[in-house]
């Protein structure tokens, strides 16, 4: 990833940051995936696992969790050239994130909505990731 930022002062610094915002916001993605389709099954085997993924509070906060590290990613990785494929995978995936967990509307669709905007903004950042490498 040495190419990565190749056009900062200290380009192996900012690109390890860079790099760790971007897997760490693909870590909190995946950790929407991991509440909407694997406590469900794990709700068979242990009645806790159960609660929590019924609870409103933890589909939440994984979303205010994620948030500022998109934004971080689009602030500040973004600032010497406008991706704006990057930008329109965050936008879908936020916008289908904060939908599920927020609006009441949308809750009969929560699953749905929250695994397709996870994987959007994981998609996101991924590709942002490797395409800058």
């Amino acid at each position: 990833m040495t190419n990565y930022c190749k056009h900062q002062a200290n380009p192996s610094t900012q690109c390890s940051v860079h790099a760790s915002v971007h897997m760490a916001a693909t870590g909190i993605s995946f950790l929407c995936l991991l509440h909407c389709l694997a406590l469900p099954v794990l709700a068979v085997a242990l009645p806790v696992a159960g609660a929590l993924g019924e609870a409103e509070w933890v589909h939440q906060s994984l979303v205010l969790l994620a948030l500022p590290f998109s934004i971080y990613t689009i602030v500040r990785v973004s600032e010497h050239k406008i991706d704006w494929l990057f930008g329109a995978f965050f936008v879908t995936g936020f916008t289908l994130l904060i939908l599920s967990a927020f609006v009441e509307p949308f809750h009969d669709y929560e699953k749905l909505m929250t695994t397709l905007g996870a994987m959007t903004v994981a998609c996101g950042h991924l590709w942002r990731l490797f395409s800058q490498s």
